[in-house]
């Protein structure tokens, strides 16, 4: 239900065992994003967030941060 809150600039996931983070690119707003301490291997999915400006990936695991 992301679609729903289209302005939502701060968002605050972790602790959440989360794997599968694909939903996120619908965030086209999104400022600050914590992700930490998830189960989360790749991060691909949040490339087409443009006003990302703050990300935490601490404690997943993830092996590429190519895409930033």
């Amino acid at each position: 239900h992301l679609e729903h809150f289209p302005q939502l600039i701060q968002l605050s996931i972790s602790h959440n065992h989360l794997v599968d983070i694909r939903l996120l690119n619908r965030l086209r707003s999104i400022e600050t994003l914590n992700l930490s301490h998830n189960l989360i291997d790749s991060i691909d999915s949040l490339k087409p967030l443009q006003n990302l400006v703050m990300l935490n990936i601490s404690n997943n695991n993830i092996s590429s941060i190519a895409i930033l």
